[in-house]
């Protein structure tokens, strides 16, 4: 007798299988231990700056550069990028957990 026909004959069977397998899953599901709110760290720090009225290459000097020296400076800062266009300069760097666990005192300090 194959599978299908089986089935067929015994629907009643079938169905009652069906539900003790979405049964045992829901419990298992519900059973899985999990957080309700797990921390994730990005680790990318984004400062933008804007200053009307300047010519790019004043921003990279005036703005710019010093930033990108405090950057440096911070201890688990692994690249920076910047570049300076029109009235803003925007900076992205790629930093380890600690560096921006710091990266709000940081900003505080620059403004």
């Amino acid at each position: 007798m194959k599978i299908t026909e089986m089935a067929v004959q015994r629907s009643t069977t079938v169905i009652v299988l069906l539900l003790l397998i979405l049964v045992t899953g829901t419990v298992s599901y519900n059973d899985l231990p999990r957080e309700n709110y797990p921390e994730i760290i990005i680790p990318l720090i984004v400062v933008t700056t804007v200053y009307d009225g300047v010519a790019p290459t004043d921003i990279e000097t005036l703005v710019t550069v010093p930033i990108e020296r405090k950057l440096t400076g911070i201890a688990g800062v692994e690249e920076i990028a910047s570049y300076s266009a029109g009235t803003s300069s925007v900076f992205r760097s790629t930093a380890s957990s600690r560096a921006i666990g710091s990266s709000t005192f940081i900003t505080r300090r620059l403004k």
